[in-house]
């Protein structure tokens, strides 16, 4: 662009060539979050309102569970239900992170002569984000290199991922600066720099935490200066696992492991109470019917998980999302058949909502959807 100082905009030079052409149609991918959103989102933009903005986030369980199984082929026809939710949990649903686990466990397995077991996976995942000769280690160390290039100085940034690495429930403004004991003003400034980079995000209740979970992990341990560099002894291996086994229950919520447990405890508190429809996406006013069970399905061939079936005064089926991206029309078809199959009501649950194409879908086809919001009201009604 050095060359054709005429050009003052080149996105708003690409919205006037947009704008002459009726007939093509253009898709722009990038892995660059803030950038994105602001080229897209924000209202002084060239290109606002003329794209639709769709982000893929981590894989669900039912794509993760095939993206896994397809690996595992190598060294198993047919894993066990408990070594793919395995992974699905190590590895938060991020593809690459799964490919790289379960690639590890086909090494495992095929030259060392492991057991294709739980344990097993979490070993790998392990080996896989602390040795040095790792995918996930080395794609996690040019993501924060790079990242960090692009931020503005590298210091202060440096100490502020360090202290932010070893609080994976995350930390408000003033915990940071106190920590680091610099003025809040500084460290806001660090921190809206580490967004831009998208290492950092910031939540709605103004705690920041890493955008990658398993990125704070790896940095928790990198910073300490814990690395393998080779294999360890069982020993040392299985403590690895231990310890981080520890710090995932921790932060299971993020996952939605623990809320899935805490969505079924609520459902055992449905006592015949009248509540507000629209905590269900509904009109007028619902009544809560008495479950006399509630517990986690899986069908005879492992094939499919329901997060809550509920058998009573009436039956109802749940499905938990707790991530960071909003649920779609698939996921809620998916849920509406599993529900006429089993003759139940299906109710989702997705931590930050769904998209306008999914409610509409929601409310032509009957199925109930609460947000985290409408969830907590709900758990304050019936105690």
């Amino acid at each position: 662009l050095d060359n054709y100082p005429q050009i003052t905009s080149i996105i708003g030079l690409f919205r006037a060539v947009l704008q002459g052409q009726s007939r093509v149609c253009y898709a722009v991918s990038g892995s660059t979050i803030n950038l994105m959103e602001r080229i897209f989102l924000r209202a002084d933009s060239p290109l606002f309102v003329h794209f639709q903005l769709e982000t893929v986030g981590p894989f669900g369980k039912d794509d993760a569970y095939a993206l896994a199984r397809e690996r595992l082929k190598l060294v198993s026809s047919s894993p066990a239900p408990e070594v793919l939710a395995e992974v699905y949990r190590m590895t938060r649903g991020h593809p690459f992170y799964i490919y790289a686990t379960t690639m590890r466990l086909v090494e495992m397995v095929s030259l060392l002569q492991k057991p294709l077991t739980p344990n097993t996976v979490q070993e790998a995942f392990v080996l896989e984000t602390l040795g040095t000769t790792g995918r996930i280690y080395n794609l996690c160390r040019y993501v924060l290199e790079d990242s960090l290039r692009r931020a503005r100085g590298e210091t202060m940034p440096q100490a502020a991922l360090q202290v932010l690495a070893r609080e994976p429930e995350g930390m408000t403004l003033s915990q940071i600066a106190r920590a680091l004991q610099r003025p809040t003003g500084a460290i806001r400034q660090v921190l809206n720099w580490l967004m831009e980079v998208d290492l950092l995000r910031q939540r709605d209740d103004k705690v920041y935490v890493f955008r990658d979970p398993i990125l704070q992990l790896w940095a928790a341990y990198y910073y300490s200066g814990l690395t393998l560099t080779g294999m360890p002894h069982q020993k040392v291996l299985e403590q690895l696992v231990a310890e981080l086994m520890e710090k995932y229950q921790r932060a299971t919520s993020d996952l939605g492991v623990a809320k899935e447990s805490q969505i079924r405890e609520l459902l055992r508190r449905f006592d015949g109470q009248e509540v507000d429809g629209a905590l269900f996406g509904q009109a007028g006013t619902m009544h809560l019917p008495r479950f006399d069970r509630v517990m986690g399905y899986r069908s005879p061939d492992g094939q499919v998980e329901i997060d809550a079936l509920c058998d009573g005064e009436e039956r109802w089926i749940v499905e938990v999302k707790w991530r960071g991206r909003r649920a779609g029309v698939r996921e809620l078809r998916r849920l509406q058949s599993l529900a006429a199959l089993l003759g139940a009501r299906p109710w989702f649950v997705s931590r930050t909502g769904f998209t306008p194409a999914a409610e509409e879908f929601a409310r032509q086809s009957g199925v109930l959807f609460s947000t985290q919001a409408e969830e907590r009201q709900l758990a304050a009604i019936v105690g």
